[in-house]
């Protein structure tokens, strides 16, 4: 379920407190140009501030080259800290040429000095084999180091890994295990999911006031994902009363905090129903035609789930389950329309398979063919209407 990966690397990141002990004294006792004179001395952690404020534009202009130029000072004197600042730059292309395999170098100096965050920036390259050989076993390890040494980033990831049986045997319980101690800590992606955990049963007792409650806490953080999911629990009465507007709200704010439409970010009937079947098993079952088995094979390249993410190929097996008459894949099919993923944006197309998921009990569906029929022309509508109407299920006449 690679749709549960970590949330795109964060220029904050850069931001985070780095310098060493009795080094914000020494700065708020001195200005930029003593900063600067120290930094040009070979003082490391003045070096190390004053690529910090040239990266956030504190005290002079915002200069990513420049950062990136002190931060290199600093880590050419094997400072870990300033390794890892400056590979994340290299990771980010911020100030240098995008270089992964330079980042990549860099994580490893630090990570032989023990920095622990090190290992969770070198860990994530060999999970994606970014600049490097993609090995998931030595990620999990590295993540295992990271996260036993108290970083709440580190257990996140690894419970991701111990959930999707990524360099590691799959557990769903040292999942969640490893989710509740980064979720305790403030970490909204792992709050989201354990709070997933706890919707589904898996590896948890199945709670959904817990569930809420996670979803809550990583949606005050503003969270994308686990607002979207707090929205589903108020609308569907998961764990709290059924509370339309209140659902409306939160996908609202979803969809701001995502740059889409609500339409777009709204979930649908068939959003997450992935089975714990084996990848394997899935495509050899939509090879031979089932059509359920070639809606989840879809929805795992959508979200990128056990495999690349893929919208374009998800189409296809979309195509072939809702041609064969399945009414979830049909109302997925015409949400992929709708929102424009894998396919051009299309209303035309999108509200005929919405139409015929909706007539076959997708009541999901009707309620975005009914939000789409008012953005669409009269002769749009039309046509969309011929469409439906004029498709039959296969072995019919």
């Amino acid at each position: 379920m690679r749709g549960w990966r970590r949330l795109a690397f964060a220029g904050a990141l850069l931001l985070a407190p780095i310098w060493a002990s009795g080094t914000e004294a020494a700065e708020k006792k001195s200005g930029v140009a003593a900063l600067i004179e120290q930094a040009e001395n070979g003082n490391v952690n003045a070096q190390i501030l004053l690529a910090r404020r040239y990266l956030a534009g504190k005290g002079v202009t915002q200069d990513f080259k420049k950062a990136a130029e002190w931060f290199g000072k600093a880590a050419t004197k094997n400072n870990p800290a300033a390794q890892v600042r400056l590979g994340e730059l290299y990771q980010q292309g911020v100030g240098v040429d995008k270089d992964l395999k330079k980042a990549a170098s860099l994580y490893r100096d630090a990570v032989r000095a023990g920095d622990t965050l090190a290992h969770i920036r070198l860990a994530l390259l060999y999970e994606k084999g970014w600049g490097v050989e993609k090995n998931e076993t030595h990620a999990a390890g590295l993540y295992l180091t990271a996260a036993n040494a108290g970083l709440a980033e580190g257990q996140a990831s690894l419970g991701v890994m111990y959930h999707n049986g990524s360099g590691v045997t799959r557990d769903y319980r040292e999942a969640a295990n490893w989710f509740l101690l980064a979720a305790r800590q403030g970490n909204p992606r792992a709050q989201n999911n354990l709070a997933r955990m706890f919707t589904k049963g898996i590896g948890v007792k199945k709670d959904l006031r817990r569930a809420l409650k996670w979803y809550a806490r990583a949606a005050k953080q503003g969270l994308p994902s686990a607002v979207l999911n707090l929205g589903l629990m108020h609308e569907k009465g998961w764990g709290t009363p059924v509370d339309e507007e209140k659902a409306t709200q939160l996908y609202r704010l979803a969809a701001k905090l995502r740059g889409k439409t609500v339409e777009e970010i709204r979930p649908s009937a068939t959003a997450g129903k992935i089975s714990d079947a084996p990848l394997s098993e899935v495509q050899d079952a939509a090879k031979n035609g089932d059509p359920a088995s070639r809606l989840e094979l879809a929805i795992r390249l959508q979200q990128g789930k056990g495999l690349k993410a893929d919208p374009v190929e998800a189409v296809k097996f979309l195509r072939l389950s809702a041609s064969q008459g399945h009414a979830p894949a049909q109302d997925a099919l015409g949400r992929a329309y709708a929102a424009g993923n894998g396919v051009p944006q299309d209303y035309v197309l999108a509200h005929k398979w919405l139409n015929l998921a909706a007539s076959r009990e997708q009541p999901a569906a009707a309620a975005l063919r009914d939000r789409l029929t008012a953005k669409m022309t009269p002769s749009q509508l039309s046509d969309a209407q011929k469409r439906a109407a004029n498709w039959s299920p296969p072995g019919t006449n």
